[in-house]
């Protein structure tokens, strides 16, 4: 089995699996689908599968650390596999095309989703080791999976931090309100890179092709690792001012609660268990799934 750049790739039968995985990097999902797994241990030519009964070898052809894989649940009774440390990659939409965010400077102009093309003011970065932080989970990426929303809403699979703030319905929704278990899940991760644009007002733009919000500065500009003056050790990126600056300068309402939220939900729950039924009829004919592993808070 050989991984192309972004694929997630099923395995019916993990026990009956002779070959050879090779390929397999930042940006891939090996999906055992019907082994629940509680870790994975790579030794050279081999990922070893831990599993409540017992261990099952895979053949993996490559250069790892032992603890590089981590295993969780992929909320459908299987196991998902993937390396511990997410790289940047998100596609942002500029008046050009896609443009993978760590590939933006200052002064680089990106298209809103109303179709304004507006120009960056400061990109804030940081990569946090979730192993020494005190509160992994508040800053464990969510998954959000390719067409959770919509077709092509993301176009790929795509990470965001907890707190950040999806656009729909006219409102601004943190994702973390949206977890569902299977199209919108938090990972946990070992490593994971953030980044954030700042525009000159607070914007939504495409990450992926889902509005997603610009960095509006609630107090919180410490947790970036390039941010002027001291930084965080332990980052956060909630808002601490939220209700001050939101009233002032948010591009749309913020909501935790209420109608548009659970509307939401419930679309999102209906979304999911159509993708389950298409993903069933693929994992029959043996298909793999476009995915990337990109992160933008």
């Amino acid at each position: 089995m050989a991984f192309s750049p972004t694929a997630h790739a099923m395995l019916n039968d993990v026990s009956a699996f002779a070959g050879t995985i090779t390929g397999f990097a930042k940006g891939n999902i090996l999906d055992l689908a019907s082994t629940a797994a509680t870790a994975a241990t790579w030794s050279p030519g081999t990922l070893a599968i831990v599993t409540a009964t017992g261990t099952i070898d895979l053949s993996v052809a490559g250069s790892y650390a032992p603890n590089d894989f981590v295993v969780q649940s992929d909320g459908l009774g299987g196991t998902e596999v993937e390396l511990a440390c997410f790289a940047a990659g998100t596609r942002i939409l500029t008046p050009s095309g896609p443009v993978v965010v760590e590939a933006l400077s200052p002064g680089d102009r990106v298209l809103t989703m109303a179709g304004e093309c507006l120009p960056i003011r400061w990109i804030g970065s940081r990569r946090v080791d979730c192993r020494r932080h005190l509160h992994p989970r508040a800053i464990w990426p969510v998954r959000i999976k390719a067409h959770a929303f919509g077709p092509d809403c993301p176009e790929r699979d795509l990470f965001l931090s907890p707190d950040h703030a999806i656009h729909h319905d006219g409102v601004l929704i943190p994702v973390k309100y949206l977890l569902n278990g299977t199209t919108l899940r938090q990972m946990r991760a070992a490593m994971v890179d953030y980044f954030h644009l700042e525009l000159s007002r607070h914007d939504v733009v495409l990450a992926e092709g889902l509005p997603s919000e610009t960095f509006l500065d609630c107090g919180n500009r410490a947790a970036f690792g390039n941010a002027p003056g001291p930084v965080q050790l332990h980052p956060d990126f909630s808002r601490a001012d939220t209700s001050l600056s939101w009233d002032a300068r948010g591009y749309a309402p913020l909501c935790i609660v209420g109608g548009q939220v659970e509307r939401l939900r419930e679309h999102l729950a209906a979304r999911a268990k159509r993708l389950r039924s298409d993903g069933r009829r693929r994992q029959g004919h043996g298909a793999e799934i476009g995915t990337t592993t990109a992160v933008v808070p």
